[in-house]
């Protein structure tokens, strides 16, 4: 599984909320956990469908939930810059470990971030 995307064009019938196909327009998707994401947004992310605020999901360079994965815990930014790029960067930072503690969960063992595999 992606712990984070970059999207830079709308997928017709699917995915058009953030209107991506405006020219230099990109969007970050980060798979932030259930935790960070209610401490993101003030709910948890299974009620994210019945929440009456309608969000803005074209603004640029603001942290949201993801238009389509909000459920899953997803959060997204459009052209991340002054406003969010420190956050974009702890936030990746945080869904890379966490996908690490995952991916050696399923594996049976754990490994520290940036310990090596032993040798086979």
């Amino acid at each position: 599984m992606p712990f984070a995307t970059i999207v830079t064009q709308d997928y017709d019938g699917w995915d058009t909320a953030s209107d991506l196909n405006r020219p230099g327009v990109f969007r970050l998707n980060i798979a932030v956990g259930r935790a960070a994401f209610e401490k993101l947004t003030g709910y948890p992310p299974g009620e994210h469908e019945t929440r009456p605020v309608r969000l803005d999901y074209t603004a640029l360079d603001r942290l949201i939930p993801h238009p389509a994965y909000a459920a899953q815990a997803w959060v997204s930014i459009l052209n991340p810059g002054e406003a969010t790029a420190d956050q974009a960067r702890a936030l990746l930072t945080d869904a890379h470990a966490l996908a690490v503690r995952r991916h050696d969960r399923r594996r049976g063992g754990h490994r520290g971030v940036g310990v090596p595999r032993p040798a086979r």
